[in-house]
């Protein structure tokens, strides 16, 4: 985020440092948890690449629709979605930032010819970035405690049944 106002002037348009950092980690981090399916694990980035960028450009084309602040509407539907189709936790952010990278391109190529030039990584960005990261770690807190409930009332169970035999 320190370098998140330093920008590579590009021949179309601007290009944050920290969008290109913050890619680079996350593709780096994604080679690191792909170990199987790879075919598979990119089918399900660019599906939430596409969505990502469909939202995107929905609330850019039509504000209207969206009732709530769009940060938080686009941040839920992602992580809906990444938790319907990624299933292994330790998978979820590295894939979800990898689609928001991507989408946020395709996004801006789109709109590059209305807003004169290609722009990527910018404020609005990173808001939605850091809303489905929170919102993914929310999710993984919770998953964990019922986790470790269940084991303490399982074990409880079970030694209360031993104390009665």
């Amino acid at each position: 985020m320190i370098v998140k106002p330093l920008t590579i002037p590009d021949i179309q348009g601007d290009i944050s440092l920290a969008y290109i950092f913050l890619t680079l980690g996350a593709m780096i981090w994604v080679g690191q948890t792909i170990k199987w399916h790879h075919f598979l694990s990119m089918i399900t980035m660019t599906s939430l690449a596409f969505l990502y960028a469909a939202l995107q450009l929905s609330y850019w084309f039509s504000p209207v629709i969206f009732l709530i602040h769009e940060t938080w509407l686009v941040a839920v539907i992602m992580v809906f979605v990444t938790l319907l189709v990624v299933s292994k936790p330790h998978n979820r952010v590295p894939w979800l930032i990898v689609a928001c990278c991507i989408g946020n391109f395709w996004q801006a190529v789109v709109v590059s010819p209305l807003t004169s030039g290609l722009h990527l990584g910018f404020n609005h960005f990173f808001n939605d970035v850091s809303a489905m990261v929170i919102l993914l770690v929310a999710w993984h807190v919770v998953e964990r405690l019922i986790y470790e409930f269940s084991k303490l009332q399982k074990g409880a169970a079970k030694h209360q049944t031993s104390l009665t035999m």
